[in-house]
């Protein structure tokens, strides 16, 4: 596949039809309505498309947007591969969903990467778009990015039941920081990435969410069962985690025969002193990052 990368309407009204891979930069370029719907038009054209890389960030995209996008959506049938990076725009609850709903019609879908970051989606929207999501059967690599927003429990409920659907799931990133999900959220993940055997790479960024030891060291247990697991990244930025659940990680990490790669950042939290040559330890482990204070 050829990549084409282009960052304005020119570049891409030349470009053929028949490219397979194309990485659109639109961030910040305070797009119109119209100009989104006529940015659409012109990838309707690419029939053979396969991966779409889109940057709307900062465009003031919302749901009318969501509308334009989506009728392009609908004829993207040969899509695998899709990165959709939507922060710091206006999409609400009904944004989403509608977004959702379009996207479980693309059933070749095997990469999803969504940036949802600084908008104003609460835990309903959040249940809604999750939902749908667990209709695309076919995920092997999932990244959501919810910073910023309001998803709570019950969307952390349904990113477990999204977890769960989905057997063939190897990569697994979420960004849910500042999500107001506590200990209870982050126990909800726990049981998805638990049922979750084929993962290979979870990276978490769970910071400032009020969690606690009790929350925490349900997802310590959660990672025994990630026989598959070769890389694991947690933020845990400004929560209130004590030693006890870094030790309860460590316990569990020990089944993870595969991990290579454990990158902790526990900063602002109630760590203290953590016995660090333990993880150093752990069996086959090449690369070690942490962080304390």
């Amino acid at each position: 596949m050829s990549n084409n990368k282009v960052e304005s309407f020119e570049e891409l009204i030349i470009i053929n039809k028949n490219v397979e891979e194309i990485n659109v930069n639109m961030k910040n370029k305070q797009l119109r309505l119209k100009e989104i719907g006529e940015l659409f038009m012109f990838l309707n054209r690419m029939i053979k498309l396969v991966e779409l890389r889109i940057d709307l960030s900062c465009n003031g995209v919302n749901q009318e947007s969501i509308k334009c996008i989506n009728d392009s959506f609908m004829r993207m049938l040969n899509l695998q591969k899709l990165s959709l990076e939507l922060s710091q725009n206006q999409l609400s609850d009904d944004g989403i969903s509608d977004l959702s709903t379009c996207l479980m019609y693309l059933k070749n879908l095997t990469h999803i990467n969504l940036g949802l970051r600084m908008n104003q989606i609460s835990p309903v929207g959040a249940e809604k778009f999750l939902l749908n999501l667990k209709e695309i059967i076919n995920l092997q690599h999932l990244a959501l990015s919810f910073r910023n927003n309001y998803v709570g429990t019950k969307g952390t409920k349904q990113i477990a039941e999204l977890l769960k659907s989905n057997k063939n799931l190897k990569y697994f990133n979420l960004n849910i920081g500042r999500n107001f999900i506590g200990s209870q959220g982050l126990s909800e993940i726990s049981n998805g990435i638990k049922d979750s055997s084929m993962l290979e790479i979870i990276s978490l960024d769970l910071g400032e969410n009020n969690i606690e030891d009790t929350g925490f060291e349900d997802f310590a247990n959660s990672v025994r069962y990630c026989r598959n697991l070769k890389s694991l990244s947690l933020d845990l930025w400004n929560n209130q985690i004590g030693n006890q659940g870094i030790y309860k990680l460590y316990i569990n990490l020990k089944h993870c025969i595969q991990l290579k790669y454990l990158a902790l950042f526990y900063e602002i939290n109630q760590v203290e002193s953590p016995d660090i040559q333990k993880f150093l330890k752990l069996r086959k482990l090449s690369q070690f990052k942490h962080t304390l204070n």
